[in-house]
Parts: structure tokens; sequence; C-alpha cells
């Protein structure tokens, strides 16, 4: 090979990963230069690229389905590229010191017992006062998607109400008072589907350290009735228990009250916490479940499919109930064969009578919050997908 093909090969070699990460112009000065790299390392490039960019599908970094993957596929192909393993998929972390890159804390709450304990948690302390959460988390203009890799922290006192009835799209399982109740706003995970980015301007994490004003509220409408409640709707409480402790907090209130049942839903792995979470028998670990594919294409930084049967498996061993999500089900061209695939797969892992129940939806959304994830992100299939408008509410059509 004469050095102008070579030339010409490594030119057509960038303009055939740059296509296919996305890249932008800046980005695709770093492709070319990695790509000089490897005809430089190897004396077969294209076969050199082919095995990266397997290793790469094998992750479900590729093929990259919009702009905002740009950036970790090209990270991951830089990190095999020199030899080292890809860290561009993320894993689940529940260590506070790692999670926001800022913190506020509302006057109010400066000298609360919780906030000076979540406080000790963080590797720097430092934290910025403010006077309202209202000014951060519902500043004009602000960017989710990019908040999601660099989210702050806002710990705050409840400002509204604090238990709402549950929503018509959600299910209630059979019983009568259905409730929730948001102690934290926004999720460590960033699921692309996430009614959450339709729902707030931020995807920054509030914490409300005043969680005993909750508990007196249900206190008070126990006095009239059962509830039936779901405390992590807005969030992913047992993602976050390790620092946060939000969950033990809960289970033991529910202890404590005999006509009060919760549901603590879930996407996380966090083995460790359950082990340590005291059993009640009115609480239930609700697991969404997902096929592999679907979990890497739209349901980034959580775990896999194994691992959240695995944490299942630890829950259910140690006396917890446990419920599975089936929901929402998304749709993608071959969504029979995968959804068949994750069912063999959990049907291997549990026998059925292991289960309390089960829910399973597909992928629904109010119409005002469909809106404004459309205007957040202009790139998402899921999204974007042409979804029929019944009483408001986005689903797929009924073929």
């Amino acid at each position: 090979m004469t050095k102008s093909d070579k030339t010409e090969n490594e030119r057509a070699l960038g303009t055939r990963l740059a296509e296919m990460f996305k890249c932008t112009e800046t980005m695709r000065h770093n492709l070319d230069a990695l790509v000089h790299y490897i005809y430089i390392k190897t004396e077969d490039p294209e076969s050199e690229t082919n095995k990266i960019l397997c290793v790469m599908e094998a992750q479900g970094l590729i093929p990259c389905t919009d702009k905002r993957k740009s950036k970790e596929c090209l990270n991951a192909f830089r990190m095999l590229a020199i030899g080292l393993e890809s860290e561009a998929k993320p894993k689940e972390s529940t260590n506070a010191s790692g999670l926001f890159s800022q913190v506020y804390v509302e006057r109010d709450v400066e000298n609360h017992p919780e906030t000076k304990r979540i406080l000790s948690e963080l590797s720097n302390p430092e934290y910025t006062l403010i006077e309202d959460c209202k000014d951060v988390f519902f500043e004009k203009n602000q960017d989710i998607l990019s908040q999601h890799e660099n989210r702050s922290l806002i710990l705050a006192r409840q400002h509204a109400k604090l238990l709402y009835p549950g929503a018509p799209v959600c299910q209630d399982f059979g019983n009568s008072y259905f409730y929730y109740t948001s102690c934290v706003k926004n999720c460590i995970f960033d699921c692309e589907y996430c009614y959450l980015k339709g729902m707030y301007p931020s995807a920054n994490i509030v914490i409300y350290v005043d969680l005993d004003r909750v508990f007196e509220e249900v206190k008070e409408v126990l006095k009239e009735h059962p509830v039936y409640l779901c405390v992590s709707y807005d969030t992913d409480l047992l993602a976050m228990e390790e620092f946060l402790h939000y969950v033990e907090k809960w289970v033991n209130f529910t202890k404590e009250n005999e006509n009060l049942k919760i549901e603590v839903r879930t996407k996380s792995a966090n083995k460790k916490a359950l082990r340590q979470l005291p059993v009640c028998d009115r609480v239930v670990y609700a697991f969404t479940i997902s096929p592999d594919e679907i979990i890497s294409k739209y349901e980034r930084k959580t775990p896999s499919l194994k691992n959240r049967l695995k944490t299942a498996r630890v829950a259910k061993d140690l006396g917890h109930k446990i419920r599975f999500c089936f929901d929402p089900m998304i749709y993608v061209s071959n969504w029979k064969s995968i959804y068949k695939g994750m069912l063999d797969e959990v049907w291997s892992a549990f026998e059925p009578e292991e289960i309390e129940d089960i829910s399973a939806g597909t992928f629904r959304i109010s119409a005002s919050y469909l809106k404004k994830m459309r205007k957040a992100d202009p790139y998402s299939e899921v999204v974007w997908f042409p979804y029929d408008n019944k009483d408001g509410y986005y689903g797929y059509p009924e073929a």
C-alpha cells in the first residue's frame, strides 16, 4: 500500500466513524487524531478498528442513536484504542461524594441535623447558601440533558403539599386509598423516556431534609382511612440509600403504623442496602424490569437485567416482599422477541409464587410533559415517536 493509499484509507475510516458516532466538527478533529494513532500503532488498522467497534456494540454504545451519546462513543473508542477498558458505560454509583458537582443549601435548613448528616457524606462538604431552592431548581433556560452529566444537589425544606393522590396512569394494585409523596425530586439515573424530564425544568436533585413533616401528614390521613403510599416515584430512593437512609426511615415508620403500606420502586442493584434494611410485610420493593436491549439504549446509568434480578433475589431471600414492574414497555421493531427473552430470563430466576404481584404497561405520558420533553431533547427516538393522544395522555397506537 502506498503512502497516498494509506492516507486515503485513513481519511475514509475517519469519515465512516464520524458518521457512526454523530461527531461534531470539534469531535471530528479528535477522532481523526485517534484514527491516525491506530494507523501508526497497528499493521491492520481496519481489523483493529472493527475489534473495537465489536466491543462497543456489545456494551450497547453503538449504534449511536442521537448526538448526546457522541462524546460517550468517542471516549469509549479512545479508551479501547489505547488498550484500556472503556469507561463510557457508567456504573451505578451510590457514593454521595461522587454524585454531585455542586451543593446548595437553603438557609433555613443549614443547621438541620439531616443537612449536617448528608453533608458529612460528601468528600467536599463545601456548599452555597440560598434563600429558596426554587431560585436554583426553577431557574430559566436550564439544559436538562447536560445537567445529567454534571448534577448539583439542593438540600431544602418542603414548601408545599406533601401527599398527592396517585395519578390515573399509575397502578393502585387494588388499594382504595392510593397516594404518592416526593421526599426527593429527580433521580441519579438517566432514562431517556423518564417523565421527570417533562415534569421538572432541571435535572438537579432536591433532597427535602424535613422528612418528619411528611410522616406527620401521613399520620393525619391514617386517622381517616388506610393508606397505600408510593415513596419512590420521582426518584430512586434505594439507589441513594447508602448515603441518604430514607428507605430505612420509611420502613421503620411503616412498622409503627399498621394501616400503612408502602412501595419502593427501583431500578437499583443496591444489594448492600437491602441487607441492612429491616423487613416489614407491608413494604414491597418494586423492581422495574426491562430487556437489556432497552436498558442499554434508553436507561442510561442503570444496572443490567441480570443485576436487577440478582438484587431482587437478595431481597426475596432476606424476607422482603418483591414486585416486578414490566413498565414502561418500549416499542422497538423486534419488541416481541426481546421481551420474550426478558421473560424467559425472569422465569428462569424466579418461581411466580415468589413474587407478590406484577404490573405491566406501555409507555404513556401526559401531553404537557411530552411537549416539554420534546423541546428539551430534539434527537430522542423514544420521545419523538408518533404517539396517539387520548384524553390528554400520549401512548402507543392500538396496533
